[in-house]
């Protein structure tokens, strides 16, 4: 009867060990695909921001550009 629950107990001892490392790189996978996810969201919101960065700076470009032709415009009048 010892030989039997022992058999058991080694038996019941892989199929634990069997079942371990999945669950691992089930969890490794996730944070793999939630990190790439981040990186992605980031690399885009930094491109968003220069974009916007850029169209501000020609906006104000544009706009001291008219403000300094209006002056001159009132000047020479």
């Amino acid at each position: 009867m010892k030989k039997v629950f022992a058999v058991l107990t080694v038996a019941g001892m892989f199929t634990f060990a069997a079942c371990g490392p999945k669950a691992e790189e089930a969890a490794s996978d996730a944070t793999d695909a939630a990190t790439e996810a981040v990186d992605a969201t980031a690399e885009a919101v930094e491109e968003t921001a220069t974009d916007m960065m850029e169209t501000t700076e020609a906006v104000a470009d544009s706009v001291t550009t008219a403000v300094e032709e209006a002056t001159g415009e009132a000047t020479a009048e």
